[in-house]
């Protein structure tokens, strides 16, 4: 498992993206990376960059990573300001490459309540499919018609 706070400038991030890449094994990465990968992300007057997203969002592509949900608020970070000067982003994320989905397939985290920072503090939870078998159903994730070998791999199912 990695850890990460991303710098808040989004050119700083590229050294970050390029030190995380390509890691072949089980791996979860979590942490503010500050950035977003969709507008849906944040809420208020300020958009993010979208230079900033599109490298984000190359960057878990590349690493094949999925997304594990949030049970819980939908942004981790806001500016504390009121009414039309408030801003709200989900700069805090949680990935898993599938290695480690194999074993820990039940995870998921809450970001708790915020009392004295700008930040959230998370819970996480593992549990392994050992220890909680469940049968899930299929899911399809609209970013696998990204990955290169997609349409290979539906055909030789």
């Amino acid at each position: 498992m990695t850890s990460v706070y991303g710098a808040n400038s989004y050119s700083a991030r590229r050294v970050l993206w390029n030190d995380l890449n390509n890691l072949q094994r089980p791996w979860c990465v979590l942490g503010e990376f500050n950035a977003i990968v969709y507008a849906s992300k944040a809420r208020g007057d300020s958009l993010p960059n979208n230079l900033s997203c599109d490298e984000f969002h190359d960057w878990i592509n590349s690493n094949e990573f999925l997304a594990i949900p949030s049970f819980s608020a939908s942004y981790t970070w806001s500016n504390r300001r009121l009414g039309n000067q408030r801003i709200e982003r989900k700069v805090i994320e949680f990935f898993c490459n599938f290695s480690c989905l194999d074993t820990w397939y039940n995870c998921r985290y809450k970001v708790l309540v915020c009392n004295c920072s700008d930040h959230h503090p998370l819970l996480i939870e593992f549990a392994s499919s050992l220890i909680f078998k469940k049968s899930y159903t299929f899911k399809f994730f609209k970013m696998w018609l990204r990955h290169h070998t997609c349409r290979q791999v539906i055909q030789q199912s």
